[in-house]
Order: structure tokens, then sequence, then C-alpha cells
């Protein structure tokens, strides 16, 4: 599976649990994206074919 996790999830303990899962793991801070807007963030996990996986309660319109 193609993951992206969020800056909130990125602890190199996911990262390498996901990655020897055998997923394709990138993190927002890995491709400079912190801060990014949630619905930014959702298109260019949409574009990528990536799954965002994150713990942001913000609700998004």
């Amino acid at each position: 599976m193609k993951i992206k996790l969020d800056e909130h999830l990125a602890s190199l303990r996911v990262v390498t649990w996901l990655r020897l899962a055998g997923h394709d793991v990138v993190t927002v801070r890995e491709q400079n994206l912190t801060s990014t807007l949630d619905e930014e963030l959702i298109e260019i996990c949409t574009s990528e074919g990536r799954c965002l996986i994150t713990n942001d309660r913000g609700e998004i319109v």
C-alpha cells in the first residue's frame, strides 16, 4: 500500500514498522510538506495514489 504519514505520526518507529511490512511509505516531513493545509495534502495524496494517515482532528470541508 502507498501511504503518506502526517507529521504527527511520522516517528521513526512507525515509518520503519510500516516499511518492514512492505508498504511504500513517505512522510509529510520527508517531502517538506509540514504545515500544509489538509485540503492540499489530500489533493497531493490523491495525485500520488497514497492513503493519508493522520491524527489531525481538523474539519475538512
